[in-house]
């Protein structure tokens, strides 16, 4: 007969009882997952530590190559804004006007772009300067950057 007792480390107001089987005897605690545990002989803390590393991978999965946010247009026209070139033509302008439109580019990369105009006058200048940028949706990257007069 093959014998399974092990003293268990826990606050109980229920005395343990014995159970036998015809190769095991157990002491049993009224709560299962004390009796889940002390059956695979494994410590409560280690299954837990190993629950939480578990959980805290699959997140990071999910965050990584899950789901991703999408650039909005408000977020595209500031990261315009902010270029170098905008800021330069907006300096002395008197007058200007933004144009904002989007490109669906599923098919080619999966994604859009966000495509930007300006139309800045400057106060020395009898034309509107055209600046233009194509911002990704995902990543918040110029990836063409123009710009022309027009009279």
């Amino acid at each position: 007969m093959v014998r399974f007792e092990e003293s268990l480390n826990v606050i109980s107001w229920k005395k343990p009882r014995k159970i036998e089987h015809e190769d095991l005897t157990l002491n049993v605690v009224s709560s299962s997952n004390v009796i889940w545990c002390h059956f695979l002989n494994v410590n409560a803390e280690k299954l837990m530590a190993t629950l939480v590393l578990l959980s805290f991978a699959l997140t990071s999965v999910l965050v990584f190559f899950g789901p991703r946010r999408l650039l909005k247009r408000e977020e595209a026209i500031e990261i315009s804004r902010n270029s170098e070139l905008v800021q330069s033509r907006l300096k002395n302008s008197d007058n200007h006007m933004l144009e904002v439109g989007y490109q669906n580019m599923t098919g080619v990369n999966d994604h859009g772009m966000w495509i930007i105009t300006w139309y800045i006058h400057r106060v020395d200048e009898d034309w509107f300067t055209v600046v233009f940028h194509k911002v990704d949706e995902v990543t918040g990257e110029i990836l063409v950057e123009g710009t022309s007069a027009t009279g």
